[in-house]
């Protein structure tokens, strides 16, 4: 993965007028997920999000993925 593409992410999100936190906090669970997974299967991304044992930390991770797929889908990518 491009991992400028995450800093356009992070950009994007900010200028929607979302939190700044939220951007900066779903940066660094994706830069997480892929330096644990440099090309992450479906697989291997709810094994990411079910590696950590807090309910909170799980569903956190998992929006963080979800933000990123419905940004890189409205940009178009074809792969992160």
């Amino acid at each position: 993965m491009d991992i400028s593409l995450l800093r356009e992410f992070q950009l994007d999100w900010r200028l929607a007028g979302k939190a700044e936190r939220t951007a900066t906090d779903y940066t660094k669970a994706i830069t997480d997920l892929f330096s644990q997974h440099p090309e992450p299967t479906l697989c291997d991304v709810k094994t990411w999000i079910a590696s950590t044992t807090s309910v909170v930390g799980r569903r956190k991770r998992g929006q963080a993925v979800r933000a990123l797929g419905k940004w890189s889908r409205a940009c178009q990518w074809q792969r992160l």
